[in-house]
């Protein structure tokens, strides 16, 4: 996609969703944004990944609390 040429129709263009036709509009440099711009979202991911840290904790206790067995069938004739 790097490679592309603004305004330029390019293709056919494979991707893991098909195959599709491309044209670049605009280029625009990359910049590191401000954490005003992204504090909200960073902070939901990070509330997301304690919470899922927290999850799997708690489900390891559980699963230390239980023994589950397996008993071998016996052949059906």
């Amino acid at each position: 996609m790097f490679s592309l040429k603004t305004g330029e129709w390019e293709g056919p263009v494979l991707s893991s969703y098909g195959i599709h036709l491309v044209r670049v509009f605009e280029r625009l440099e990359g910049r590191m944004p401000l954490l005003s711009e992204v504090r909200s979202e960073a902070e939901n991911d990070w509330r997301y990944a304690r919470r899922q840290e927290a999850n799997a904790a708690a489900y390891q206790r559980l699963r230390e609390r239980y023994e589950v067995v397996f008993e071998k069938e016996e052949s059906v004739p």
